[in-house]
C-alpha cells in the first residue's frame, strides 16, 4: 500500500491526536508515502512531522523536489520530479520490499532524523547556553543579579 499526504485532499490541519493515530496506523501498514506539496500554507514543521512519523513507522517517504528543504532527511534516491519518477520509485520500492536494501534505506532516513533527538538537542542547548555565558557584557558591565 502507498499512502499520499498533503495537497488539497487533506481534511484538517493541524492534525489532531486521532488523525496522528490514524496516520501512524496507515504508515505502519504501508510500504511508502508520497508527501505532496500542500496547496496552502502548511508550516515546515508539519512536513517534518509527517516525515518522521512515516519513517518511525517503517514507511519509506518519497518527496517531490518541490519540498527540497526537506531532502536532507531522506536519500536522494527518494526524491521525485514527475509522475513518471514517482511510479518508477514506487516500483523499485516494491521490488526491494523486505530486503536488506529496504532496511538500509529506512535506516539511512532514521539516521538523518537523529539531529532531532532529545539528547542531541539537549547537548546543543547546553553548548549554546555555555557560549552565551562566556560572552562579554556590553561596555564592561556586569550581569544583573
Amino acid at each position: 500500500m502507498v499512502v499520499g499526504t498533503g495537497g488539497e485532499r487533506c481534511s484538517c490541519w493541524p492534525p489532531d491526536a486521532a488523525t496522528h493515530r490514524r496516520l501512524r496506523d496507515v504508515y505502519s501498514q504501508s510500504l511508502a508515502t508520497i508527501l505532496l506539496p500542500p496547496d496552502y500554507g502548511v508550516s515546515g514543521i508539519g512536513v517534518l512531522e509527517q516525515l518522521a512519523q512515516a519513517i518511525l513507522a517503517g514507511c519509506v517517504p518519497v518527496l517531490p523536489t518541490a519540498l527540497s528543504p526537506f531532502d536532507q532527511f531522506i536519500t536522494a534516491r527518494l526524491l521525485i520530479d514527475s509522475e513518471r519518477a514517482a511510479l518508477e520509485r514506487l516500483h523499485w520500492l516494491n521490488d526491494i520490499a523486505t530486503t536488506a536494501e529496504h532496511t538500509a534505506l529506512l535506516g539511512d532516513c532514521l539516521d538523518r532524523l537523529q539531529r532531532f533527538s532529545l539528547t542531541r538537542q539537549h547537548t546543543a542547548l547546553r553548548a549554546m547556553i555555555a557560549d552565551l555565558l562566556r560572552l562579554p557584557y556590553p561596555r564592561g558591565g556586569t550581569p544583573a543579579r
